[in-house]
C-alpha cells in the first residue's frame, strides 16, 4: 500500500539577531536543540509546555541548581531558535520544593503555569502568567517572583488538573487530602491572577466539586465549551459493595455546581474503576476513560464512557478499550465529539515488552480505527512516559520515552484521523543521544515540537533539549528512503 509520508525536515534558516544562543532545526535525531544546560537537575514532565501561536513554544521546567528550586522559561521560535535568556527567564525563585507543574496558553501567545509548591508546612497551589516576550505578569500591577498563590488551605493538595478558561485564564482542579476535609475543589484565575471562585467572594479554598463524607481521588478536568469545566474522579462513597466508582460533577462560570451537589455517577460496575481521564465531547458533556478491574482475567483494562452535559451516561454499555493495560494512559478530543485514546499495553510482553497502543472512539463508541486497536509501537524493550496532542481532524500525535536500544531515547509518531501511520511504522526518531531522555512534552504548530529532559551532560546534570519532526516534507511513494525493509508491517 502506498502513503504520503511526513519526514523529519530542517524547518528554517538561521537568521542574525541580537539574543542569546541562536540555532535552527536539525534534521539529525542526535543533535537537539538544547533549551537548557544550567548545572544542576532539570525536571519537565507532560504538559510543561504551549504553542506560542506562531510555530514554536513555550517551555517551562523546575530548575534544580540550587536549594531554590526555581521555575523557568524558554521560548523556542518556529525555526529553532532559543528567544529568551541562556538559561531561561526565571518564573518563581521562591525557596521550596516544586511539582506537578502544568501550563495552559493565555491566548495571546504568552502561557499560564501552575504548580504544587512546598513553600510552607504543606502542598500548596501557586501560578504565575508570561508574556511572548518573557515578562512575567502575576499580581497585575506589581509582577513578582514569588508567583501567584491559588490555594493554602491548611492540609496536602494532591492530584492537580489544569485547562484553560477560554477567556485568558486558567481553571485548576486538585485533590484536597486532610483527615477532616478529604474532596475535591476547583478554582478560576483571570488573565490578572484573580482568583474568581466561588463567585461573589473568592475563597483560597476555591469552589466546591465534591465534598462528600467517603473520600474523592484523582479529579481530571476538561472544558465544557461555555466557561465551565466538567470533572471526573474516583470515589469510595459505595466502597462496601462495588469498591471505587467513577463520578462526575460540571461547574458552570461561575464555579456553581450544575448536576446533583455529590456527582453523578459515570459507573458503578463491581471490582473498582480509578484513576478517570477525559476529554471534551463537544456538546457540554465529556468522554471519561479509567482503569479498570471488572475484566475476568485481566491485569488492568481501560473502559470508557460518554457523559451528556445533564452528566448521565450516553452509551448503552461502558466501552472496553484493553483487558492489558500497564502503566500510563491519555485521552484527548478529537474535536468531532470523539476522543483519541492512547495507553501502555502488555499483550506482547512475551515477546517485545510493553508497548503503545491507540484508538479513536467516535460519539457513539464506536471503535473507529478497528476492533484490534492501533499499534502506534511494538518494539524490544519497553515503550514509556509519553505526551500526546490532538490536531482535531488532523489525526493525533504522540511522543514517548523508547527503550528498544538499551537506554530511553525518545521516538514520535503522527496518526490520521482514519487511523493511517505518517510516519515510520515504530516511530519517528527525535533524540537518539546514547544517554539517558526522560518523559517528553510536546507543542503543536507547523509541526511538532518535543522537549525533554535530558542526561547528555553528565557534569551538568540533567539539562533540557527540544527537537521539532512532522514538518513539511512529502514523498510521494511512501518512503523516506529506498529501504522498504524499515516500514514493515508485522507485529508479534
Amino acid at each position: 500500500m502506498r502513503n504520503s509520508v511526513l519526514i523529519i525536515v530542517v524547518a528554517g534558516i538561521m537568521t542574525a539577531c541580537a539574543g542569546p544562543a541562536l540555532a535552527a532545526w536539525s534534521d539529525d535525531p542526535t543533535v537537539n536543540l538544547e533549551v537548557n544546560a544550567n548545572d544542576g537537575y532539570q525536571q519537565m514532565d507532560a504538559s510543561s509546555g504551549v504553542s506560542d501561536g506562531r510555530g514554536g513554544a513555550i517551555l517551562f521546567w523546575i530548575d534544580n541548581t540550587n536549594t531554590a528550586r526555581e521555575i523557568r522559561a524558554q521560548r523556542v521560535s518556529d525555526s529553532g531558535e532559543v528567544l529568551w535568556a541562556a538559561d531561561g527567564v526565571p518564573v518563581c525563585t521562591f525557596p521550596g520544593t516544586k511539582d506537578l507543574m502544568q501550563a495552559v496558553g493565555d491566548g495571546s501567545g504568552g502561557a499560564i503555569v501552575i504548580w504544587r509548591d512546598r513553600r510552607g508546612s504543606d502542598y500548596d497551589f501557586y501560578g504565575q502568567r508570561i508574556d511572548a516576550d518573557g515578562n512575567i505578569l502575576w499580581p497585575a500591577g506589581f509582577p513578582s517572583l514569588d508567583a501567584v498563590p491559588l490555594c493554602t488551605v491548611a492540609g496536602e493538595q494532591e492530584n492537580l488538573s489544569v485547562v484553560s478558561d477560554g477567556a485568558g485564564g486558567a481553571i485548576i482542579v486538585w485533590h484536597h487530602s486532610d483527615p477532616v476535609d478529604d474532596a475535591v475543589f476547583a478554582q478560576r484565575v483571570d488573565p490578572n491572577g484573580q482568583r474568581l471562585w466561588p463567585a461573589g467572594a473568592p475563597t483560597d479554598a476555591g469552589a466546591v466539586v465534591c465534598d462528600h463524607s467517603h473520600a474523592q481521588f484523582n479529579p481530571s478536568a476538561t472544558p465544557d465549551g461555555s466557561g465551565g469545566i466538567v470533572v471526573a474522579w474516583n470515589d469510595s462513597r459505595n466502597s462496601a459493595t462495588t469498591n471505587h466508582d467513577i463520578y462526575a460533577q460540571r461547574l458552570d462560570i461561575d464555579g456553581n455546581r450544575v448536576w446533583s451537589s455529590d456527582g453523578l455517577p459515570v459507573t458503578r460496575a463491581d471490582l473498582g474503576q480509578t484513576v478517570p481521564q477525559l476529554a471534551a465531547a463537544g456538546d457540554g458533556g465529556a468522554i471519561v476513560i479509567w482503569k479498570d478491574y471488572r475484566a475476568p482475567g485481566a491485569v488492568e483494562g481501560i473502559a470508557a464512557q460518554r457523559i451528556s452535559a445533564a452528566g448521565t451516561p450516553v452509551w448503552a454499555d461502558d466501552i472496553f478499550l484493553t483487558e492489558e493495560y500497564e502503566g500510563t494512559k491519555g485521552i484527548v478530543s478529537d474535536g468531532e465529539g470523539g476522543a483519541y485514546v492512547v495507553w501502555r499495553d502488555r499483550r506482547f510482553i512475551a515477546v517485545t515488552d510493553r508497548d503503545l497502543f491507540a484508538q479513536r472512539l467516535g460519539p457513539n463508541g464506536d471503535k473507529l480505527w478497528g476492533a484490534g486497536d492501533l499499534p502506534l509501537v511494538v518494539e524490544v524493550d519497553s515503550q514509556g512516559t509519553f505526551d500526546l496532542l490532538s490536531a482535531g481532524t488532523g489525526g493525533l500525535y504522540v511522543a514517548w520515552t523508547d527503550s528498544r536500544t538499551g537506554t530511553p531515547d525518545i521516538y514520535a509518531q503522527h496518526v490520521s484521523s482514519g487511523g493511517a501511520i505518517s510516519g515510520p511504522v515504530n516511530g519517528v526518531e527525535v533524540c537518539m543521544q546514547t544517554d539517558w531522555q526522560g518523559g517528553p512534552t510536546v507543542v503543536g504548530g507547523g509541526g511538532l515540537v518535543v522537549a525533554w529532559p535530558d542526561y547528555r551532560n553528565a557534569a551538568t546534570a540533567t539539562d533540557i533539549y527540544a527537537h521539532k519532526v512532522f514538518l513539511d516534507g512529502i514523498f510521494d511513494d511512501g518512503f523516506e528512503s529506498g529501504d522498504t525493509g524499515e516500514w514493515d508491517l508485522d507485529f508479534p
